[in-house]
């Protein structure tokens, strides 16, 4: 009795292993099966498309896609060709409108199920194909969100590659969002809404968004907003001051360089790193004694950044050979030294 009982089962493994071995070949076969008709049919349809696309004969490609199985796919497939392969195809009126006519109903449908991979996925062509009607959707669901997830991150950033502003007012929710999202949300803006967005953030005392609006500045290279930035040198928040800092260094510019000068001597050593670095991207010959005493200073950075900014002007090897004698101070006579080295071509 026992070993008949044991001899179904394992029968019954068996068969089982069998039947699920059939629906995952026949599963294999459709798939394949209809990958390659798709396939088929995009290659069938890239000239018409073309044609469309620069505005020749444009009803032969609306009348093939109408007739085809798989259209949301392939029109996806096609956009996703076209906004690749040339530059600024996004805010073209044929892509805006072929995904609205083909794409929104199937979109919405995806955004609206249990499906994560999809949904992430859908966000990045919507933001692709700049696909207006359905910001009211996302902001819908940006609102519901609970925690600031990959999916979350990817819904800010579609909004804001749609000029939803509102997108940018909802991460306020979240004070340790990643700067990343904000300057990846300030370059998706329209021109002119990433310059309203960015006054805006210097007026609130917001310090995630006025110090990531002020690194913008800093990596889109907006010349305009150096008083504003000049001006947060005088902030009482340590973060916004060297953010400020580093912007005006990435920049290599100041309207008043004369701001400068209490960095030299300040408690943090990152200010005084950057105010060196900033005299000597700058050559700010004002600032030379300032550089001459950090090369001295207890932090190596500090140190290295001062001999750095020496290298920039045009006596710079020269001081620098004699600091290296004469420095009263041993770690700034190393230091001149190492700098020296690195200007011939050696290794310090």
């Amino acid at each position: 009795m026992i070993l008949s009982i044991i001899v179904y089962i394992i029968l019954s493994l068996i068969f089982f292993q069998m039947v699920l071995l059939a629906f995952l070949s026949i599963r294999k076969w459709i798939n394949n099966t209809d990958e390659k008709e798709i396939n088929h049919l995009y290659n069938s349809l890239l000239d018409s498309f073309t044609s469309y696309m620069i505005g020749i004969d444009q009803h032969l490609f609306i009348d093939q896609v109408e007739k085809i199985r798989y259209r949301s796919i392939l029109v996806e497939k096609l956009l996703t060709y076209y906004v690749t392969v040339i530059k600024s195809s996004s805010f073209s009126q044929e892509v805006n409108l072929l995904s609205e006519k083909y794409l929104s109903g199937p979109y919405t449908a995806i955004l609206k199920k249990n499906n994560w991979a999809k949904r992430v996925n859908t966000l990045h062509f919507i933001e692709d194909f700049k696909m207006h009607s359905l910001s009211p959707l996302l902001l819908e669901r940006l609102r519901k969100v609970k925690k600031l997830d990959v999916e979350a991150q990817q819904l800010i950033r579609t909004l804001a590659s749609l000029n939803e502003t509102s997108a940018l007012d909802c991460l306020k929710k979240y004070p340790d969002a990643p700067m990343r999202l904000y300057l990846d949300s300030f370059s998706r803006l329209d021109r002119k809404l990433t310059e309203q967005e960015i006054e805006k953030a210097f007026a609130e005392d917001f310090i995630p968004i006025k110090s990531s609006a002020i690194a913008f500045i800093g990596t889109a290279r907006l010349f305009s907003f150096i008083p504003h930035v000049e001006q947060e040198l005088k902030s009482k928040t340590t973060e916004i001051r060297i953010q400020s800092l580093k912007t005006l260094f990435r920049l290599h510019y100041m309207n008043n360089p004369d701001v400068l000068e209490p960095f030299f001597h300040s408690d943090n050593w990152t200010e005084r790193m950057f105010a060196a670095r900033i005299a000597g991207v700058m050559t700010l010959e004002r600032f030379k004694p300032k550089l001459r005493n950090l090369l001295s200073d207890q932090v190596w950075w500090v140190r290295y950044s001062a001999a750095e900014a020496f290298s920039y002007f045009g006596d710079g090897e020269l001081l620098l050979t004699y600091f290296s004698e004469n420095h009263e101070d041993r770690y700034a006579r190393d230091m001149a030294k190492q700098w020296i080295t690195l200007k011939s071509g050696g290794q310090a």
